[in-house]
């Protein structure tokens, strides 16, 4: 009778390649620009939250 309480369970990872992560991103994209198209209101939505996260801050000013 083997102790399996102790031996170490096995897992397979997927392998994960910089061209895997670049296709997944390209795709994202691809779906949020579809997404824009159809739905110019959301488009406005996410420039409205880049210009606010681009924009500087004033809590520099002397």
């Amino acid at each position: 009778m083997s102790d399996q309480k102790n031996s170490p369970k096995e897992t397979t990872v997927p392998l994960v390649t910089m061209d895997s992560i670049a296709e997944r991103y390209l795709d994202l994209w691809q779906d949020n620009v579809k997404h824009w198209a159809t739905d110019p209101d959301a488009l406005e939505k996410w420039l409205a939250e880049i210009s606010d996260q681009t924009r500087p801050s004033d809590n520099n000013t002397s």
